[in-house]
C-alpha cells in the first residue's frame, strides 16, 4: 500500500510540498493529519461535481505567493509557530480591497449573523501568478486605530515585507494548512461593491467577499476554481495597521 506521504505528496498545493521538512513539521504544528483538512471542517461544505468543497458565508480571500525571499511552506510554518508560541500571529498584507477598518466592518457584521470569518489563501491562477514581494523591512508596532500604536507582541516572529503607510495585517490565532480543497469564487462577490464578482489585481490579491451567485456576470473570472493552501482563523481586532 501506499505511504502516508506519498498521499501527502498528490494532496499538497504545489507552492506547499509535503515531502518538505516545512511542510511535515507544520503539519504536526497543527495535529494536522493526511486526510480531510480539519481547519475545513469549521466551515460549510459544498459538492462539486461529486468533491467537496468550502463555502464560507463570509470570508477574507488572499492569494498566496512568495514574500520577501521565503517560500510559502517556510511562512506558514513561521506563523502556525507564533500562534503555538503565544497564541497568535500577525499577517502582513498590502490591499486596497482589504483594509483594517474594511475588514472590521465585514467581521462586524458576521459576528451579528453569528457567522465566523476565516482568511482562505489560495492559488493563483496560474504558476507564478503572484508576484513575489522583494522588500523584507520589519514592522516593530501596530494600530487598530491609527491613534494608539503599541509595539508587537514579545516572543512574535518578524513581520516582514514592504513597511509603508499602506502596511496592514491579519491577526490569527488559529492558522492551518489544507489539502487541496477548491472554493468556487463564482459563488461570491465583492463585499462591499454589491454587484461586483471577485477580481484580484495588482495592490488588490486580498480581497472581502460574501456568498452571491455570479456565475453569470460578465466581469466574473475565467479561472473561478482555486485551491485552498491554508486557513486562517480572525480574531479581535481582526486587522490592524502596521510601521
Amino acid at each position: 500500500s501506499r505511504s502516508r506521504l506519498s498521499i501527502a505528496n498528490e494532496r499538497a498545493p504545489p507552492c506547499l510540498h509535503a515531502s518538505s521538512q516545512a511542510w511535515r513539521e507544520a503539519c504536526k504544528l497543527t495535529s494536522h493529519s493526511i486526510g480531510p483538512p480539519s481547519a475545513a471542517a469549521e466551515f460549510r461544505l459544498g459538492s462539486m461535481n461529486g468533491s467537496m468543497r468550502i463555502t464560507p458565508k463570509f470570508a477574507v480571500l488572499s492569494v498566496m505567493g512568495p514574500h520577501a525571499g521565503e517560500d510559502a511552506e517556510v511562512i506558514f510554518h513561521r506563523k502556525i509557530s507564533d500562534i503555538q508560541e503565544i497564541g497568535k500571529t500577525f499577517w502582513l498584507i498590502h490591499s486596497h480591497k482589504a483594509k483594517p477598518d474594511m475588514i472590521k466592518r465585514m467581521c462586524g457584521m458576521a459576528s451579528y449573523r453569528e457567522s465566523a470569518v476565516k482568511c482562505l489563501f489560495i492559488e493563483p491562477s496560474s504558476r507564478g501568478g503572484a508576484k513575489p514581494t522583494k522588500t523584507d523591512h520589519a514592522a516593530s508596532e501596530y494600530s487598530s486605530d491609527l491613534l494608539t500604536w503599541l509595539h508587537l507582541p514579545s516572543g512574535l516572529s518578524p513581520v516582514t515585507g514592504l513597511i509603508t503607510k499602506n502596511a496592514c495585517a491579519l491577526v490569527f490565532d488559529q492558522l492551518k494548512l489544507s489539502t487541496r480543497i477548491p472554493i468556487n469564487l463564482w459563488e461570491y462577490r465583492d463585499f462591499f461593491e454589491a454587484h461586483q464578482p471577485v477580481r484580484f489585481r495588482q495592490g488588490a490579491s486580498t480581497v472581502c467577499v460574501v456568498q452571491d451567485d455570479m456565475k453569470k456576470h460578465p466581469d466574473r473570472m475565467k479561472s473561478n476554481i482555486r485551491q485552498v493552501v491554508a486557513i486562517g482563523r480572525l480574531i479581535e481586532p481582526y486587522a490592524v495597521w502596521l510601521r
